[in-house]
């Protein structure tokens, strides 16, 4: 059975596993590849996909909001594979939206 046979009309993004669920384990690869599959799958099936990213994929030298189009530049462990992320779901193409956020709770 395929993703496609089982995959709902509305994905949650929670459902791609992130490097804090296995203690920061994960590479930025299989982050890439986890995070692009995803997506493609949505698009396959005109789906939206949205993902909630953290502003650690800039370097935080930025005195003015970051954009979404602003130059990236992970400094950790932790930001390194959300970029990773980020730039597999844009590669899929479809309907996507990434949300960067500073806190979640």
């Amino acid at each position: 059975m395929s993703l496609l046979e089982v995959l709902p009309t509305r994905l949650p993004e929670f459902l791609c596993p992130s490097p804090q669920r296995f203690g920061g384990n994960r590479d930025f690869f299989s982050e890439r590849w986890n995070r692009q599959r995803m997506a493609q799958a949505c698009s396959e099936r005109d789906l939206p996909f949205v993902h909630i990213s953290t502003d650690y994929v800039f370097d935080g030298q930025e005195t003015r909001p970051w954009k979404i189009t602003g130059k990236t530049y992970p400094l950790g462990a932790y930001g390194r594979p959300k970029l990773a992320g980020e730039q597999g779901i844009r590669a899929a193409g479809g309907r996507t939206a990434i949300l960067l956020t500073s806190w979640v709770l």
